[in-house]
């Protein structure tokens, strides 16, 4: 077996410590990719509880105004059956005071 001269040492040194560095390197390169997609996923997460938590709301909101137009709705048949027999009550009297008038 032959010696190695010092230039092949260093060649080979070189060579070793480039492929140590290579390997590190992806591997870095590979948790920094894992730890941005972690990141991404989180903000996507977040930004969907937001948009559920609106949507929450809009509907309660939604439902509060379905629940007053229906208070108002029963109101206004109330009111309008008043007025209907309030109304039917001033034509009888109407009546009785035309048929007085006929008979003078």
């Amino acid at each position: 077996m032959e010696t190695m001269t010092p230039q092949e040492v260093i060649q080979l040194t070189t060579t070793i410590v480039m492929a140590l560095m290579a390997i590190c390197t992806f591997f870095i390169g590979r948790m920094t990719t894992k730890h941005n997609e972690g990141k991404d996923t989180g903000q996507i997460t977040s930004d969907m509880g937001y948009l559920k938590s609106g949507v929450d709301d809009i509907k309660r909101k939604q439902e509060q105004q379905e629940a007053k137009e229906e208070a108002r709705h029963l109101e206004v048949v109330e009111r309008l059956t008043s007025v209907e027999a309030s109304t039917e009550q001033a034509h009888h009297r109407i009546d009785r005071l035309e048929s007085k008038e006929t008979i003078k």
